[in-house]
């Protein structure tokens, strides 16, 4: 049963062997995805999996939770990810791009000293307490979570999934 051909919402899988998404630690500091991603996803394919979820790729700069994530956010990443998406497609494999946005788990940087998040509750990790977010600052993620799956789209992915956890209250 788990080598025979499925289809999940409209996608058809050659196999139900699915590689659930995993931080890679292995793109640019800028989120840019580097050869040493895509050779991971290639041997991945290679080794007949029939659908691979990459690592969460953040939407927004100011999003990205933790360094060498892959993102998402500008038009520059579709074609270093088609080339990905090429070469998982000749093995028959499915590629979906997780996408994300770190909310108050997002990094503290210079640019981005404080995270944007819900509500003002601390992050029980880094202790950060974020600036609770405006419907200004909603509608600007939601964009970007939309704006990141045309990318997506655009680069050969067969699918979107949306990283919605790591939440307490």
């Amino acid at each position: 049963m788990i080598f025979d051909p499925i289809t999940v919402c409209n996608l058809d899988l050659s196999n139900r062997f699915v590689r659930s998404a995993t931080h890679e630690f292995m793109a640019e500091e800028d989120g840019r995805p580097t050869l040493r991603l895509g050779d991971l996803y290639e041997e991945l394919a290679k080794n007949e999996v029939g659908l691979i979820i990459t690592g969460f790729s953040y939407v927004l700069p100011g999003g990205q939770s933790i360094i060498y994530q892959q993102g998402i956010y500008d038009d520059r990443f579709i074609e270093p990810y088609m080339k990905i998406t090429e070469i998982v497609h000749r093995y028959r494999s499915k590629i979906i791009l997780q996408i994300v946005h770190g909310g108050r788990q997002a990094a503290v940087s210079e640019e981005y000293p404080v995270p944007i998040a819900p509500s003002k509750i601390k992050d029980e990790v880094s202790a950060v307490v974020p600036r609770e977010m405006t419907e200004h600052d909603i509608l600007e993620v939601i964009e970007a979570f939309t704006k990141a799956a045309i990318r997506a789209k655009k680069a050969g992915f067969d699918g979107v999934q949306l990283h919605c956890a790591h939440v307490s209250f």
